[in-house]
C-alpha cells in the first residue's frame, strides 16, 4: 500500500509540472519588434531595431538624437533606412551584420556631424558598419590620410546612399573613398563643400548632381569614376550637372582626372580650378598614359582669371576649349601634348577649323612655357596664333607645335 501511494504521489507530482509548463508557454511574453529606445540626459537614443514581420523599411522618427553601436546589427529585413536629420551620432558598427539593406538615408557620413578633434578615420561611411567580416557583406577599403587606411564591411546588397543633413556640412576629406560598390550617390542642399578625395574610385556611379549649395569641390575628388561620361552642365539630361543656381567658386587641383566626361561646361562662377584637373591619368611621365581623358571640348567659366598648370596635359581627344575675357595667364604645360586641339578661343562663336586656331585675349598678359606645346600629333595639324604685342609669351610655349604662316 505505501509503495502504492508512493506511485501515485509521483504521477501527481509530474501531472502537476506538465500542467504548469503549458501554463507558462502559453503565458510567455513574445519578443519585442521594431526600435526599442532610451533617455538619458534629456537625449532620446535608439538602442535596438528588432525586426517586424512583413516590415522592410523603416525611418528614425524625427526626436531621436542618436544611434547606439550594434543598433541594427544582423538585421536582415530591412532594405531601406532613413535616418532622421535630428541625429546627431550613430555608433561605430550600428548597422553592423546587416543582410539585406539597399538604401540608406543618412545625415552625415561616419559617427559625428562635426566635432573638434574628431579622429579623420571616424568620418568615412564605412564606419558606420564596422570592421567585421561575414558572408553577405563586402570588403570597402577606405583611406583617411594619403598613406592610412582601414577596411570595412558593408552589405553587399547596399547600392544606393543619401547625404541629407540638416545645416551646412563639409562632405569629409575621403568620405566615400573606394566605395567601387556603390551605384547612386546623392547630397542634399545643405552640403557645402565636397572634401579631397571624397569619391575617390567610386566607379560605378554614372550619374551624379553637385548641390547649389557647394562652393567647392576638392581635390581628387571624382578620380577613377570612370563612368561618369557624357556632358558635365546644367541640364538634367547631362550625367554630372551643377544644380541650378549653384555658387561654385573652386575646383582642386586633379578633381576630374581621368574621367570620361566628353563636354565640360562649367559654372561661370567658379574663379579657380587646380592644375592637372582635367589631364589624363598619366602614369610615370608626362607622355605614358594610364586613364585616357575623353573631353573633347571645354568651356571655361567667366569668372575665371588663370589657366592653371597643366590643367589639360595629354587630353588626347581634346578638339576645343573656350574661356573667359578674364584670364590673365595661361600657366605652364597648359594644354601640353593635346594631339587633336583645333580651337582655344575667347570667342564661342568659333568653330572648329581644318587647321588649329590658337587666340589669346588681348587681357592675357602672360603665357608660360610648354603652354601650348607638341599639339597636333606630331605636327599633322598646324597652328594659327592670333596674340597682342602686349601679352608676354615664353620663347618655349609653342614648342614642338606646327606654326603656319
Amino acid at each position: 500500500m505505501k509503495k502504492f501511494f508512493k506511485v501515485f504521489t509521483l504521477l501527481a507530482l509530474t501531472c502537476v509540472i506538465a500542467v504548469c509548463a503549458f501554463a507558462c508557454n502559453n503565458n510567455k511574453t513574445p519578443a519585442k519588434s521594431g526600435a526599442e529606445y532610451r533617455y538619458l540626459a534629456g537625449e532620446k537614443i535608439l538602442i535596438k531595431y528588432n525586426a517586424e514581420e512583413g516590415v522592410t523599411e523603416f525611418a528614425v522618427p524625427d526626436d531621436v538624437d542618436k544611434i547606439l553601436s550594434g543598433a541594427f546589427k544582423n538585421n536582415a529585413s530591412l532594405k531601406k533606412v532613413i535616418v532622421s536629420d535630428s541625429v546627431k551620432e550613430i555608433g561605430e558598427k550600428a548597422f553592423e551584420g546587416m543582410k539585406s539593406l539597399e538604401k540608406i538615408v543618412l545625415p552625415f557620413t561616419g559617427v559625428k556631424s562635426y566635432e573638434k578633434g574628431l579622429e579623420k578615420s571616424k568620418k568615412l561611411f564605412g564606419t558606420i558598419f564596422g570592421t567585421d567580416e561575414y558572408d553577405e557583406g563586402v570588403k570597402l577599403t577606405q583611406h583617411y590620410t594619403a598613406s592610412d587606411s582601414l577596411s570595412f564591411y558593408i552589405p553587399k546588397t547596399l547600392k544606393s546612399v543619401t547625404v541629407r543633413p540638416s545645416e551646412d556640412y563639409d562632405l569629409p576629406d575621403y568620405a566615400f573613398y573606394g566605395a567601387d560598390t556603390l551605384t547612386n550617390i546623392s547630397l542634399g542642399d545643405n552640403v557645402t563643400a565636397i572634401g579631397d578625395s571624397a569619391f575617390y574610385g567610386c566607379y560605378m556611379i554614372s550619374k551624379f548632381t553637385v548641390p547649389s549649395s557647394v562652393g567647392k569641390i576638392g581635390e581628387s575628388a571624382f578620380v577613377g569614376c570612370t563612368r561618369l561620361t557624357g556632358t558635365a552642365g546644367s541640364e538634367e539630361t547631362d550625367n554630372f550637372i551643377f544644380a541650378e543656381g549653384i555658387n561654385l567658386k573652386s575646383i582642386g587641383k586633379e578633381a576630374f582626372k581621368g574621367t570620361k566626361l566628353t563636354v565640360m561646361k562649367l559654372p561661370d562662377t567658379v574663379e579657380t580650378i587646380g592644375e592637372n584637373c582635367f589631364a589624363s591619368d598619366l602614369s610615370g611621365t608626362d607622355i605614358t598614359v594610364n586613364g585616357e581623358s575623353k573631353l573633347t571640348a571645354v568651356y571655361l567659366p567667366a569668372a575665371l582669371t588663370e589657366i592653371s598648370p597643366y590643367l589639360f596635359v595629354k587630353c588626347v581627344n581634346l578638339e576645343k576649349v573656350y574661356y573667359g575675357e578674364n584670364v590673365k595667364k595661361i600657366w605652364v604645360g597648359a594644354f601640353k601634348y593635346c594631339d587633336k586641339l583645333k580651337l582655344v578661343s575667347y570667342d564661342t562663336e568659333d568653330t572648329v577649323d581644318t587647321y588649329g586656331n590658337i587666340k589669346i585675349a588681348a587681357t592675357v598678359e602672360n603665357v608660360y612655357a610648354d603652354a601650348f606645346a607638341f599639339l597636333g600629333n606630331d605636327g599633322e595639324i598646324g597652328y594659327f596664333v592670333e596674340k597682342t604685342d602686349s601679352t608676354v609669351c615664353d620663347s618655349n610655349y609653342l614648342r614642338g607645335t606646327s606654326i603656319l604662316i
